[in-house]
């Protein structure tokens, strides 16, 4: 299993939530992500491996992100730290719907999830030669990910809102936070659309900061999220794992 490291930087900083930390391995440079934390000096980080780590601020842009304002800084924060790609170098397509295999590889792209070839499951819609095969059979095996039927985990499906919610409710179950308040539903117009399997969910993940409503109050939990959405959600996920 990965392990949370703490080292120290006191290099120069300018924007504290841009430093990242970068693992020497045979000549290249891997992205390890990280949080910094300016009273300490400090960044915290998750790693599965051992080995020569260094720390430097990390700025990547995309030049879609001008009507996604509210988002921006944190999709090129993840960006910058390797925890989320674009669609390409200069294009993150931030409205576009994210599939339940893109979520499967940011999921355990940001955990530094491990191998777990005792508990996966080969899913019959999940070809050998598919770039997710890997991240869905990580995000199965870990407990962080349920599958839609018998052998089948629809990995080009797009996601929900509630789905994300179960997601990062398993995450949070699993680094010892109890089951989340019922009655954090209440800030939510639309509780009652929540499904009765998500309502738990959706109230440890809103209880602990890492789901909010949208402008209207709701949360339409069975609308598709977007990449956007997952972004944010994931990163302020994130900042609870490491702090």
């Amino acid at each position: 299993e990965p392990v949370k490291i703490v080292i120290p930087y006191n290099g120069k900083v300018n924007r504290e939530e841009r430093i990242a930390v970068y693992r020497l391995n045979n000549g290249q440079t891997e992205s390890m992500g990280g949080i910094y934390d300016a009273e300490s000096r400090t960044v915290t980080f998750l790693t599965e491996s051992t080995g020569q780590f260094y720390v430097q601020e990390e700025n990547k842009t995309f030049k879609d992100l001008k009507d996604c304002a509210w988002a921006q800084d944190v999709i090129e924060t993840m960006a910058g730290k390797g925890l989320i790609v674009g669609k390409s170098e200069e294009q993150f397509s931030p409205q576009d719907n994210i599939t339940r295999a893109e979520f499967a590889a940011l999921i355990t792209r940001m955990l530094r999830s491990t191998d777990q070839e005792e508990k996966a499951l080969h899913f019959i819609d999940v070809a050998e030669q598919k770039w997710y095969k890997n991240s869905v059979e990580k995000a199965y095996g870990h407990e962080l990910m349920k599958r839609k039927g018998e052998n089948i985990f629809d990995p080009e499906g797009k996601i929900t809102r509630q789905e994300i919610a179960a997601v990062i409710s398993n995450v949070l179950q699993q680094q010892g936070y109890l089951q989340g308040d019922s009655a954090s539903l209440d800030n939510f117009t639309d509780k009652g659309q929540i499904a009765d399997w998500a309502k738990a969910n959706v109230a440890l993940a809103a209880q602990n900061g890492i789901i909010a409503g949208n402008r209207d109050g709701s949360f339409a939990p069975q609308q598709k999220a977007t990449r956007a959405e997952a972004a944010v959600m994931l990163y302020r996920l994130y900042k609870l794992v490491l702090q």
